[in-house]
């Protein structure tokens, strides 16, 4: 995917969960995806977002207006990582 930022960067991510450690779920619900857990990128632009339900979630300073996180992604994001420490157990 393109980079959300508009950096023009393409970004990898790994969506297999059968290689390597870090993979994401990405789920399609009636044309709209959800992408998670959020992407953070260390080098660049350093974007760091999540994408609800085709929506970009913004984490940091790298837009001028921020938007606040939904609860919904929220709880989502913490159940994930609930899950994926269990995992690595």
């Amino acid at each position: 995917m393109v980079c959300p930022c508009g950096c023009g960067d393409v970004l990898v991510l790994n969506l297999d969960r059968n290689v390597g450690t870090t993979f994401w779920n990405l789920r399609l619900r009636e044309s709209r995806l959800t992408l998670m857990p959020s992407v953070w990128r260390r080098d660049g632009c350093r974007a760091h977002f999540v994408l609800e339900e085709n929506r970009v979630w913004w984490y940091g300073e790298q837009t001028d207006t921020l938007d606040t996180l939904p609860s919904v992604v929220e709880r989502t994001l913490k159940a994930w990582w609930r899950r994926l420490r269990r995992k690595k157990k």
